[in-house]
């Protein structure tokens, strides 16, 4: 993998045209075991403006990349896929299929930024393989966002459940939509922008001045944490919310987790995710300067040795010993920043009637959430960090046809904010949660 660090460009070239004029998007489909759900992810990308009505000058590619599949997931995208640069109306569209053999979200973001986008693109989206496009402006909108905001590293969409417009929910799924209400409200009241790991754009040239670390498991809080900080160069108490930013009119449908298992499971792997980044936030904030950013270091230490990230994490489970889990197995359960009170200080400016409500969704995040530090503790500890990902089956199609532009608000939800990376650690910050 060729890997070189880039710099923010000028968004107007020397004949005075602005970016948006020549705007080249690359769209990145990254996908594992996706067979039953590809195709309509791919036919709502084809459903697109940015397809089928495009602003004056923007050119589209489309890659998808299956990494690790077991199943027809890059047969069934290539016929999904397939004729689509014969047709005259798309003549602004191209379209290719690469599979990898690695199942890793991080290694097929590292390949689609740095190998197999077109060096050409001056934005790059990505997107998981099992969800649905809602308004049909979602991703013009998203890289239209990012040319009105030179700043900004990346732009995010608003993430819709896809039980959210259901008449009859089971308890699971009303449980499900409440959780999201009190997160929705919570990032509302510190006036978080952020991003979900299923959609979101950057600008080609803040991607591709880094590359993910291998043992990460799962990208959206990293990515989040490296721009909010200007690439750890900026503190986290004189943070511009410029750099992250949310993209009007941009809505995605993904399947969230409903039933105990799932939520279990989804609840280890992000507070797994969150305990690997303290790490790596540690060393980044530790050397990370203005000349020497977050992205250099990245870089040089990927070139350097390869398995650098891997004995950083035995160097930390060793340093920590039997707990490695930040703040320790009972400060985060008594802190108020962690555990009950994490979920209470949610609760905080809801009326009594919405705080009683919630309170049972509270108590029972509050169970969940310390189940999830324990286990995500021994599988650190253990080095089972394999198979932390559920595989998706919803027909998600039928929610989409029902959702269509007529979303609950409060059914959406961002990501939030990592606060100071290192000391931030809410397994509960997961949209399919």
């Amino acid at each position: 993998m060729e890997l070189e660090q880039q710099s923010k460009p000028n968004l107007e070239d020397a004949s005075g045209r602005s970016a948006e004029d020549s705007v080249r998007v690359s769209i990145g489909i990254l996908a594992y075991n996706e067979e039953s759900s590809i195709a309509g992810t791919i036919e709502s990308i084809l459903e697109q403006s940015i397809v089928t009505d495009p602003p004056a000058g923007w050119q589209v590619e489309i890659v998808c990349v299956p990494n690790g599949c077991t199943d027809r997931t890059a047969e069934v995208a290539e016929k999904a896929l397939a004729g689509i640069t014969d047709r005259s109306e798309h003549s602004h569209v191209t379209a290719k299929v690469v599979s990898l053999p690695i199942p890793s979200k991080e290694n097929a973001w590292n390949s689609f930024v740095h190998e197999l986008s077109a060096r050409a693109a001056t934005h790059l989206v990505f997107m998981d393989g099992d969800v649905r496009l809602l308004h049909p402006d979602t991703l013009k909108n998203l890289v239209g966002a990012l040319c009105d905001n030179p700043l900004a590293h990346v732009a995010g969409a608003e993430t819709v459940k896809h039980i959210s417009n259901r008449a009859s929910q089971n308890v699971f799924e009303r449980v499900s939509m409440m959780a999201t209400r009190l997160r929705r409200s919570s990032n509302l009241e510190r006036g978080i922008a952020g991003f979900a790991g299923c959609l979101y754009a950057t600008p080609a040239s803040s991607s591709r001045r880094f590359v993910l670390p291998s043992i990460m498991r799962g990208e959206d809080c990293f990515l989040r944490a490296i721009w909010s900080t200007d690439f750890f160069t900026v503190p986290v108490n004189t943070e511009d919310r410029r750099r992250v930013i949310a993209a009007p009119d941009a809505t995605v449908l993904f399947e969230a987790y409903t039933s105990p298992r799932m939520v279990l499971k989804n609840l280890k792997r992000r507070a797994v995710e969150i305990t690997i980044n303290s790490m790596i936030y540690d060393r980044l904030w530790a050397e990370s300067t203005n000349e020497r950013d977050a992205g250099a270091l990245l870089l040089e230490w990927q070139r350097g040795d390869p398995d650098w990230d891997k004995k950083l994490l035995e160097a930390k489970i060793a340093e920590r010993g039997r707990w490695v889990i930040p703040g320790g197995p009972f400060l985060r359960w008594i802190a108020p920043s962690g555990g009950l009170w994490r979920w209470f200080h949610r609760m905080k400016g809801m009326s009594l009637g919405k705080q009683a409500a919630c309170l049972p969704v509270a108590m029972i995040g509050t169970v969940l959430q310390y189940y999830a530090y324990t286990a995500a503790n021994r599988a650190i500890r253990s080095g089972a960090l394999e198979g932390l990902w559920f595989t998706t089956e919803t027909a998600l199609d039928h929610d989409a046809r029902d959702l269509s532009l007529k979303t609950d608000p409060s059914a959406v939800t961002v990501s939030s904010g990592p606060g100071r990376p290192s000391e931030t650690l809410d397994a509960t910050d997961t949209t399919h949660a």
